[in-house]
């Protein structure tokens, strides 16, 4: 610890660095979400036609 570093300047420096981690952390979550959101909805879409296809063919066969 520096001789001219007070207690106040230190800890608004260990908040700095938080919210410096914190905005890292949103822009890789903000990265991978759209990409998952996107595969979760293709499954999904896939799944319920599959499911679409399996009535008609009960109640039409």
């Amino acid at each position: 610890m520096a001789s001219d570093e007070t207690i106040g300047t230190r800890l608004v420096n260990t908040l700095d660095d938080l919210h410096q981690r914190y905005d890292n952390a949103a822009d890789g979550v903000r990265t991978y979400i759209p990409t998952l959101v996107t595969i979760s909805e293709l499954i999904l879409a896939v799944g319920l036609f599959a499911m679409l296809a399996y009535w008609l063919l009960l109640y039409f066969g």
